[in-house]
């Protein structure tokens, strides 16, 4: 086993030269690569039902295999179910409508969306979330910015294509079988025209290829009739569908079709979008002959560019989060922000692999902030805004202005009214009490955040007062360590839960919020006995299935093996995850892909790197899976991991 656990300060500084010393606010730069065919190892099947392996927390991929571009806003896909975990099930064999926005892919639904369309079958009663049409997989076919389906009934098949905020579908309608279809659950819907419907939804605009010969309102929405084809009696009839939304208006949304789509048939589309797709993913080339394993890799680099997504129109024109119209900072405004899944693997990825999109991430949360006063953080816990832009300023990511990212940041973090309503608290006891909900969680993540805007504070703007204080609360996670339990426990005074369950925690219990400080390990590896008594509590915590590598909140934990000095465990650990709990199937991902978050994971553990504690510019050493992994960077920089043997 290789002996050495991370990159050393020299070679860290070469490392980072390497890779990062660019300008990014230039349009990247990419060599011509080898024609191979990177979207021909893309399986959109995978994730799409619930884990093979044992998990806790979030059993479901929750992914989905409809067509969608890179970064794409509109996504088209079948949905199979429409109660419980709603969105599409590989086991099953039912299609109900296909959602065409809104898919937060590797959320518990994030295979749902809005905009509901659908070719329904002429002569049966017809009810929105109540029919639907059987298929076979074996008639189904997914590939990056394409779906394909045959019906069984009938024979109808649907396609589906996408470019960065349209979508088209084909409807090939056998001889005989009248074309209808169904639109609904997009709000009150007009229409402009036989050939143009408007939905209230994100204000959606759809175009059909020929007139409408009757629509119907039914229940959820429409259902729209157009004419058999006459002239020959054996020919398949074909409509078109296209659409689009924008935050703006129809009109915008009409542009966005008449500039990305125009006169593009659908296989002029679907070869665009493919080979956009293809530029995406040879940012990266494998070299070996395990054809599952590069499956598994370039679908997880697939899943990792669906989002953020794209929310400017055509014109770089978008609503903000203030409701007035603005121009996008940078190239593209994005949206779909999700911190606590995406700040800890995603965004570093992007730092690595697509700096030119990561720093429109940042401009466009600095734009959220600048509308509404604070910095993107969802729903769940933390600011983890923070560590993002951190990270990537430390990756050398700084085409915008530091000392709003320094105003943002100090804001959601230092200056009242807090955006977390315990930071207050927090800040005046040292912890949250367990009288607050997620104290755990929310006193461990806010100390990280604490950090990470120290080290901004003090090597970007050379402001010791706050670089100290930051400091300080960055080691708050002390204040919940119960020494004789070697845990975070839920405190409130004296008093501390020694049995808490999930009492005090997101999405976690005590074993896995024990090992979060990704800023400070080998503090925490002190605290808790030291190198050899560390490891071994870990180790077995890990292989008797106590922490399952299932969530965002374990990702980091086989690496603080490097930390207690046994690179080997690190190593070990690595291998067993990237071999066991991925696979290239429907069921192969090991719990909720959480917005691109585990497949990014993955893809950091298969090169044999890992960024431990975004805001620090180091990387872990792991156990590379390939025998070469070339990276193409920005610059026209190139990065090769070789693993002989």
């Amino acid at each position: 086993m290789n002996s050495i656990s991370c990159f050393s300060l020299t070679a860290a500084l070469a490392f980072a030269s390497l890779f990062f010393d660019h300008n990014t606010a230039a349009a990247q730069e990419r060599k011509s690569f080898l024609p191979e065919d990177h979207t021909s190892y893309v399986d959109p099947f995978i994730g799409t039902t619930k884990s093979a392996v044992l998990t806790k927390w979030g059993g479901n991929g929750g992914t989905y295999p409809g067509a969608a571009a890179p970064s794409g806003a509109v996504q088209l896909s079948p949905e199979t179910r429409v109660t419980g975990a709603r969105g599409y099930d590989y086991t099953d064999h039912q299609i109900y409508y296909f959602s065409c926005i809104k898919h937060y892919s590797g959320f518990p639904e994030g295979s749902s969306g809005h905009v509901f369309i659908m070719p329904v079958r002429a002569g049966k009663v017809f009810e929105a979330g109540i029919s639907s049409r059987h298929f076979r997989h074996g008639d189904e076919a997914a590939q990056p910015g394409y779906y394909k389906v045959v019906f069984e009934d009938d024979h109808t098949i649907a396609e589906a294509s996408a470019s960065l905020r349209t979508g088209m579908f084909r409807f090939s309608f056998p001889a005989g079988v009248t074309p209808k279809l169904f639109v609904g659950e997009a709000g009150e819907i007009s229409f402009s025209g036989k050939r143009t419907l408007h939905a209230r939804i994100a204000n959606t605009v759809i175009n059909f290829s020929e007139d409408l010969l009757e629509r119907k309102q039914v229940k959820g929405g429409y259902l729209l009739t157009f004419r058999t084809r006459a002239a020959r009696k054996n020919a398949t009839k074909v409509i078109i569908l296209t659409i689009s939304t924008s935050t703006i208006d129809y009109t915008a949304a009409q542009r966005n079709i008449d500039t990305e789509i125009g006169t593009s048939t659908f296989d002029q589309l679907r070869k665009r979008t493919s080979a956009d797709w293809q530029k995406q993913l040879s940012v990266v080339d494998v070299s070996d002959p395990d054809q599952q394993n590069k499956t598994v890799f370039y679908t997880a680099l697939y899943h990792s560019l669906l989002i953020p997504w794209i929310i400017s129109d055509s014109d770089g024109q978008y609503r903000g989060a203030d409701g007035k119209v603005y121009h996008t900072s940078g190239k593209n405004q994005y949206g779909g922000f999700s911190p606590w899944d995406t700040f800890r693997t995603l965004h570093p990825l992007l730092s690595l692999l697509y700096p030119e999109k990561q720093q429109d991430v940042i401009l466009s949360m600095l734009d959220i902030y600048k509308q509404s006063g604070h910095l993107p953080t969802e729903s769940m816990t933390g600011n983890h805004a923070v560590p993002i832009i951190v990270d990537a300023y430390f990756k050398g990511i700084k085409g915008y202005d530091q000392n709003v990212a320094y105003a943002a940041m100090k804001k959601n973090l230092l200056e009242a009214p807090y955006v977390q309503k315990d930071m207050e608290i927090y800040h005046r006891m040292g912890y949250v009490p367990f009288s607050n909900a997620e104290s755990v969680t929310r006193t461990v993540e806010y100390a990280y955040n604490d950090w990470a805007l120290g080290q901004y504070a003090k090597l970007a703007m050379h402001d010791d007062t706050v670089y100290n204080l930051e400091q300080q609360r960055g080691l708050n996670y002390r204040n919940l360590f119960h020494p004789q339990n070697l845990f975070m426990l839920p405190r409130k005074l004296n008093d501390f839960k020694l049995e808490p369950g999930m009492t005090g925690y997101k999405e976690g219990n005590k074993w896995v919020y024990s090992w979060f400080v990704p800023h400070n390990a080998k503090d925490l590896v002190n605290l808790m006995g030291g190198n050899a008594a560390f490891s071994a509590r870990l180790d077995s915590a890990m292989s008797n299935d106590v922490v399952l590598y299932d969530n965002e909140t374990v990702l980091h934990l086989p690496y603080l093996f490097n930390t207690a000095g046994y690179p080997g465990l690190t190593q070990k650990w690595i291998r067993d995850i990237l071999i066991n709990r991925f696979k290239a199937t429907p069921a192969g991902l090991p719990g909720n892909d959480d917005l691109g978050a585990m497949s990014s994971a993955y893809l950091f553990n298969a090169m044999g790197i890992f960024p431990l504690s975004p805001g620090r510019p180091l990387y872990a050493i792991g156990a590379p899976l390939f025998q070469s992994v070339k990276l193409h960077l920005a610059g026209q920089k190139t990065f090769t991991i070789d693993a002989a043997g």
